[in-house]
């Protein structure tokens, strides 16, 4: 949908700030999002065209789609960024020079292709081999090789990703217990203090870090840092 698109070109923004994007206006033809690749001295690079899908189901007419829309506009690369991949892909996979990949590893993916198209530009720019060179940078972004290192790549990134989510919830989790253990300590000291107050009257000291004003500091400092956790 239409939220999801700009969200993703969102994404794309804050991944490449030096680029292009440029969103496709709803309802006209095209692609989703064109993608102007630049280098650091803001030279353009090339060309990439995404078109996102958030669908149940895979049509393989998408990527017939996806590559009329690239000879239409002149790129380089595309994308199919999607929620639901061919049968018997993981995570990614070049089918008919169209780049499907599952939209939460997309950014990895991404920025190594574009990285590559830097270099290719690079290569150009330096007027050495140009032709074999731009011919090396094609074959080995469609090379088996590429395909197992971006593969070793994305899996490294995927168990990074879920240990961190993991340990997250550990520690909001041991938080949380902490945070009950402290409560439980305050309101038995308070409850002591009180009984003992009742009984023993000014024979009793004040503590001021138990009268009101200080426990209602107390228990907001808690609130605070209980939203904070979550």
């Amino acid at each position: 949908g239409e939220a999801s698109e700009v969200a993703f070109e969102e994404e794309l923004r804050a991944h490449f700030p030096e680029d292009i994007l440029e969103p496709i206006v709803p309802g006209a033809s095209g692609a989703d999002i064109k993608q102007i690749v630049r280098d650091d001295r803001m030279n353009d690079c090339g060309i990439i065209l995404y078109e996102k899908k958030e669908t149940e189901s895979w049509r393989n007419d998408w990527v017939e789609k996806l590559k009329c829309d690239v000879e239409a506009a002149g790129a380089d690369i595309a994308f199919l960024v999607t929620k639901k991949l061919p049968r018997n892909v993981k995570y990614f996979v070049l089918k008919e020079n169209v780049w499907v990949v599952q939209h939460n590893i997309a950014i990895p993916v991404i920025s190594s292709i574009r990285y590559a198209m830097r270099e290719v530009e690079f290569a150009k720019n330096a007027n050495v081999d140009v032709e074999k060179r731009i011919a090396m940078g094609y074959n080995y972004l469609t090379s088996q090789q590429f395909k197992f290192i971006m593969e070793k790549i994305i899996q490294a990134w995927t168990n990074m990703k879920t240990q961190l989510d993991k340990e997250k919830r550990v520690i909001s989790r041991t938080w949380k217990e902490r945070e009950t253990l402290l409560s439980s300590v305050t309101e038995s000291t308070i409850s002591m203090y009180g009984n003992l107050k009742a009984i023993m009257g000014n024979k009793i000291e004040d503590i001021p870090e138990l009268e009101l004003d200080s426990l209602e500091m107390l228990t907001e400092g808690m609130e605070v840092h209980d939203e904070a956790a979550l």
